[in-house]
């Protein structure tokens, strides 16, 4: 379920990385569509207008096609018309508990943009497992990418960064040896957790 992106520009970008989203259904959404009324009311606000037909939709979208596993992208924007810490956690325990009834297992995806101040623990608290991913550019040399699993219910984890790289094969190259890259990086996320 995308709140930012089109399915065309998912798909863009699958194949930019030599993938493909067959069998996968995505699912549209936006939080800065027209609300009904919205701007001829006065008793509302307009972003808890906003707040509430994009919980709509998205619950309509998740009965609709029953999934069993979600990836919601990004939660930045409902914390965005959320506009404060309390009500976006309310509205991700609301959300929380609506997947549990329902069986679906979810991967929240949530950026930190710069500027923007959060502590993250509205969201840290709610979930079962949090992994972070880190870029950064030093004044020289390569850019430096980390991993770190901070948290993780029921499973031990290797705290602290563990380095990382993001490696692209060309599409020309033998299935066995993108298969042997992602063998290769499981077993060092194994490796990581014990």
């Amino acid at each position: 379920m995308t709140l930012s992106q089109t399915a065309a520009e998912l798909e863009a970008i699958a194949v930019s990385h030599g993938w493909t989203l067959d069998g996968i259904r995505v699912e549209e959404l936006s939080t800065s569509g027209s609300v009904s009324e919205a701007d001829d009311q006065s008793i509302f606000l307009t972003a808890d207008l906003r707040l509430d037909e994009t919980r709509k939709a998205i619950e309509a979208a998740i009965e609709e096609h029953t999934p069993r596993r979600l990836v919601y992208d990004p939660l930045l924007e409902i914390r965005l018309i959320t506009g404060d810490s309390p009500r976006f956690r309310r509205e991700l325990i609301g959300f929380k508990s609506f997947l549990a009834k329902r069986n679906v297992v979810a991967l929240f995806l949530d950026t930190q943009t710069p500027g923007y101040h959060r502590s993250g623990e509205e969201v840290e608290g709610l979930a079962h497992g949090v992994i972070r991913f880190d870029k950064s550019l030093e004044e020289y040399g390569a850019v430096r990418r980390r991993v770190e699993v901070s948290k993780m219910r029921g499973v031990p984890v290797a705290d602290g960064y563990h380095d990382m790289a993001i490696r692209e094969t060309l599409p020309n190259l033998a299935d066995h040896i993108r298969t042997r890259d992602v063998v290769m990086l499981l077993d060092h996320l194994s490796a990581c957790k014990s």
